[in-house]
């Protein structure tokens, strides 16, 4: 029994919660397509890195010879 009661209480503030934080899917789409965009140019810049790293380090390694 106590566990329905804390299942209860669970979905009582989930609801609550749900309330209180609902935004309209209009800005809840462009809050999604903000956030891939930040995701795609993070992963952007992490291969140019790579690449900007591998580029140095055998010009580095090849310089000494």
């Amino acid at each position: 029994m106590r566990q329905i009661n804390n299942i209860v209480n669970y979905i009582k503030t989930a609801r609550v919660y749900h309330r209180y934080t609902h935004v309209s899917p209009i800005m809840e789409e462009g809050l999604l397509i903000g956030i891939a965009i930040v995701a795609i140019l993070i992963v952007i810049g992490l291969i140019f890195g790579v690449f900007d790293w591998i580029a140095e380090s055998f010009s580095s390694l090849f310089d000494q010879f």
